[in-house]
């Protein structure tokens, strides 16, 4: 009889882990797509902040940027650096 109790205390100990390595892992799988966007949007922010908010464009000519909205016109820089607008 106390061969079998042992048996139990320790099976019911296995699923308690079990179960609670699943909710952990669970619990991070959930966050995880936060923690990507977090990253992703944090990266984007230092990149538009080193490029002025443009994006560049590597099309014909000298250093074409664009903002990356349908309704602004494409600007292109000289070799000076001056912004011409196209």
């Amino acid at each position: 009889m106390m061969q079998i109790t042992k048996r139990m205390n320790r099976a019911q100990a296995i699923v308690s882990y079990l179960v609670f390595f699943i909710l952990i892992a669970a619990a991070l799988f959930m966050v995880s797509k936060y923690i990507r966007n977090s990253m992703s949007g944090k990266i984007r922010q230092a990149g538009d902040s080193i490029g002025g908010g443009g994006q560049y464009d590597p099309g014909p000519g000298y250093g074409h940027y664009h903002s990356g909205k349908a309704t602004e016109k494409t600007t292109v820089r000289d070799k000076s650096g001056v912004i011409q607008p196209q």
